[in-house]
This record gives structure tokens, C-alpha cells and sequence, in this order.
């Protein structure tokens, strides 16, 4: 699942250090406009960028 098919909609996403976030994702941020240049979501507090995130999930 990409991370613009996230946005708006409860997910659990696991990190690649196994972390867990689920919540509400929102703010997705395109490659081209985020520093670094990697695309990223928010939960909660969290920016999670998609190279960190090893799986997701629509809960």
C-alpha cells in the first residue's frame, strides 16, 4: 500500500526497528516536497517517512 492511500484512514504501521504506530494517518508529504527527499505520513505526533516503514496496514 502506498502511503497516499493511507492518508485520512486508521492504519497500524509497523517501522523497520518494530515499532508500532495506529491511528489516523494524515499529513501525507510527497518526496519532492519533504526534507530529505523521502515521502512521509504523520500519526499522532510521529512523522513516519516510508524508507523507516516495513508494513501497513487498514485496521
Amino acid at each position: 500500500m502506498k502511503l497516499y492511500e493511507c492518508n485520512g484512514k486508521k492504519v497500524r504501521i509497523i517501522t523497520t526497528d518494530n515499532k508500532e504506530f495506529e491511528g489516523e494517518a494524515f499529513d501525507y508529504i510527497p518526496a519532492q516536497d519533504n526534507t530529505p527527499e523521502v515521502a512521509s505520513i504523520s500519526i499522532g505526533d510521529f512523522e513516519l517517512f516510508e524508507n523507516d516503514i516495513k508494513s501497513i496496514e487498514l485496521i
